[in-house]
């Protein structure tokens, strides 16, 4: 959906405020796309999304954003492996957030 002017530049706070609460709190997005709330249904159903799964992804212990998988093709349970792959991803690159800023820092001193 990199491609859709409606998903841009528009903050996801604003469109799905369920999910910032949640994924702030260090929990994940997880379940079918039916059994959320209408206002995430409006944004998944138009993308064919049945099922999604999301992280967050933490820099130094603060919430920064977040990282996901969708199924589009039948509603799909996520195991617990496929969370925590993602996370281990989420992870890596809250990491390497962490390394560009401190890179960033040492340049400008």
């Amino acid at each position: 959906q990199i491609d859709n002017p409606q998903l841009q530049n528009v903050p996801y706070q604003v469109i799905i405020p369920r999910w910032h609460s949640i994924l702030s709190q260090g929990k994940s997005v997880h379940g079918f796309g039916r059994d959320c709330p209408e206002i995430e249904r409006a944004i998944l159903e138009p993308q064919e999304i049945r099922s999604i799964l999301v992280v967050p992804i933490h820099v130094q212990d603060s919430y920064w954003g977040f990282i996901g998988f969708d199924e589009c093709h039948s509603e799909r349970t996520w195991n617990q492996t496929e969370e925590v792959v993602l996370s281990a991803a989420a992870a890596s690159i809250g990491g390497a957030l962490v390394r560009h800023r401190a890179e960033e820092a040492l340049r400008q001193s």
